[in-house]
């Protein structure tokens, strides 16, 4: 009888070990929008998740080109915007210097500041300097290399 409920006990303190680890897991998984130029750098776009992806645990809020929104109204994609960043710890904004403040980059960046969320602007390589309306709004600035971006992924 004792060495069965001493087996019944271990079982149930594995069990719950288990799914505490599962939840620390949950915990540690960051949310994350990646604000970016659709026509300017999809590529860079792509290899930005892929290197996220392949280094971090992270859900992407970010809103692909294959998944576009079928509105021009701009208080609608406003909100659009305002929902995919409430649940994100960090905004991440691809600073391609030939981004313009009227894109939908300089909306998002907005709405990202207004809200009080961490925008971390990447910088591409070769790059020297950012557009002005992104060092603005950013509250880091960091190279294009995944040192980096785990930092502020972790951070």
């Amino acid at each position: 009888m004792i060495p069965a409920l001493l087996i019944v006990g271990a079982a149930a303190l594995l069990v719950n070990a288990i799914s505490k680890d599962d939840e620390d897991v949950q915990i540690q998984r960051k949310r994350l929008f990646i604000s970016h130029s659709w026509k300017l750098s999809s590529s860079d776009y792509r290899k930005f998740v892929s290197k996220l992806k392949y280094e971090t645990n992270f859900y992407n809020h970010s809103i692909p080109q294959n998944k576009a929104f079928n509105t021009w109204d701009k208080e609608e994609l406003r909100e659009i915007f305002r929902q995919q960043m409430a649940g994100c710890q960090k905004i991440f904004v691809l600073a391609h210097s030939s981004l313009r403040k009227n894109s939908y980059v300089g909306v998002e960046l907005e709405i990202a500041s207004s809200m009080g969320k961490q925008i971390i602007a990447v910088k591409p390589y070769g790059q020297q300097a950012i557009p002005t309306f992104i060092k603005k709004y950013a509250t880091e600035v960091i190279s294009n290399n995944i040192t980096s971006i785990i930092r502020v992924v972790q951070s």
